[in-house]
């Protein structure tokens, strides 16, 4: 296996790119996430947004490869990456229509 010499500034770049693209997913998760806990009488929201946040990074990454890897083109496959993390800050957003007590919130 050849050796290949890769400049930092190379690397800064990659990761900056990798950075950008997963922004779409990442922001709405984010700010779903912290919505709610604050809205459930949570405390620390700044921590509570930040590991939201890095965990929308992450998902958003794997649901970008799992659609890269399969047969979509890659144009295709950044969107549909963003369409889960989209959709769980949707339902993450949803006011319950049921208490654990069992009783509806509306009638």
């Amino acid at each position: 296996m050849p050796h290949v010499e890769v400049s930092a500034g190379t690397v800064v770049t990659i990761l900056g790119m990798i950075v950008l693209a997963v922004q779409a997913g990442a922001i709405p998760f984010t700010y779903a996430a912290a919505t709610r806990h604050v809205r459930r009488g949570g405390t620390r929201p700044a921590l509570v947004a930040t590991g939201a946040y890095l965990l929308g990074c992450l998902l958003t990454l794997v649901f970008v490869a799992v659609f890269a890897c399969s047969d979509f083109p890659m144009p295709l496959a950044v969107p549909l990456g963003y369409l889960p993390m989209w959709l769980f800050a949707l339902l993450i957003l949803k006011d319950p229509e049921a208490r654990p007590s069992g009783r509806r919130l509306r009638s």
